[in-house]
């Protein structure tokens, strides 16, 4: 494909904002960590970060650059604005795997690691917290040279133990999702969780990396603008601003057909512009069965692209990660996007439209 020279929207145009004393960009807080730390590392992380930006642009690559794992299909809240908060919608999609293997995780990051991918996530539409041994994982992912690892948490289980092990394993980004500035607005739109707890568990967290003079991981709390919670958005910035590094504010999206429609009404439109989703272009997510998505939306699990799991019950063709991103599947997904005719694919089309 040769680059197209019109403009257009992608992913990152859906709606979301970054809020931050110390940077515009947390990736260039990454590397300048990284220069104080590792020469090598900085050098390896600004050239995945070179990629990520042409990737935007829908250049393609031999191999994805990063990597979004589901460490387990469950979550101790129950959210209206995801699946895992209704039942139904939730045994749509459980697969046979509860948990992630470690033996399949490691076959992905060595995988990842043999083609010199530097970005993953230890989460996907999961509370990866649940997971007992996850700053092992992350830390075996670290030696193998990743650089940029995310983790999406509530931070319910956040714990003193739980931030040390966490920050000792070499994870990059944590990203606490709370959506509210009061304990009845977090109630209503966060069930399961308790507010003064998620909030005294990522102020301690703050605390410990920074009385050990760390600047990793950068830390980020999210706020997902709903009609619910709009109303809190100011305070809520005003009260995280000066405690993590950034603020995220984040558009709605439906999750599934008949859940409830919060989203703002200014936000509820077509991008004006050709949208053409960069996201089959740098990533894919792995389920714990070894299921294939392109993508992160919930529409997702609608596109199945292959399995990379290392039990002959799920992976029948033995397919590996670079199989699987190469395959038709996902080129003519790719070629889809790149001449935005996203519509054609009934997933693609309700996600843009449920944003």
């Amino acid at each position: 494909m040769t680059k197209s020279k019109q403009k257009f929207s992608t992913s990152i145009d859906l709606g979301s904002k970054t809020f931050s004393e110390k940077f515009s960009d947390p990736a260039d807080y990454i590397y300048e960590a990284y220069k104080e730390l590792s020469e090598t590392d900085a050098k390896n992380f600004l050239e995945y970060r070179k990629n990520w930006k042409a990737s935007l642009n829908l250049q393609e690559f031999d191999f994805p650059l990063y990597l979004m794992t589901e460490q387990t299909f469950s979550c101790n809240f129950t959210c209206p604005q995801c699946i895992l908060g209704n039942k139904e919608e939730q045994k749509k999609y459980e697969t046979p795997e509860r948990l992630l293997p470690l033996s399949l995780f490691h076959k992905i990051i060595d995988e990842g690691s043999k083609y010199g991918c530097r970005s993953l996530s230890v989460h996907y539409i999961d509370e990866p917290l649940l997971v007992r041994d996850l700053p092992e994982r992350i830390a075996y992912a670290r030696k193998k040279g990743f650089l940029d690892i995310h983790l999406v948490t509530n931070a319910q289980l956040l714990t003193e133990k739980k931030s040390r092990e966490l920050i000792e394993s070499g994870v990059t980004r944590v990203m606490v999702s709370i959506d509210a500035n009061t304990k009845e607005t977090f109630e209503k739109l966060r069930p399961g969780g308790t507010f003064e707890k998620v909030k005294q568990n990522l102020i301690n967290f703050m605390k410990i990396r920074n009385s050990l003079g760390l600047k990793l991981p950068v830390v980020r709390v999210s706020f997902v603008a709903q009609e619910d919670n709009i109303h809190e958005l100011e305070d809520f910035k005003k009260f995280w601003s000066g405690i993590v590094d950034y603020i995220h504010i984040q558009s709605f999206q439906k999750p599934y057909e008949d859940a409830k429609d919060s989203r703002l009404s200014e936000n509820n439109s077509i991008p004006d512009q050709i949208f053409k989703c960069d996201q089959p272009f740098n990533r894919i997510v792995i389920r714990a069965d070894g299921t294939v998505l392109p993508c992160c939306s919930f529409n997702a699990f609608e596109l199945p692209v292959g399995n990379v799991s290392d039990s002959q019950m799920y992976n029948i063709n033995n397919e590996t990660i670079y199989d699987v991103w190469n395959s038709k599947k996902m080129k003519d997904l790719r070629k889809v996007h790149y001449e935005g005719r996203y519509k054609e694919i009934d997933a693609c089309k309700k996600c843009v439209e449920w944003f």
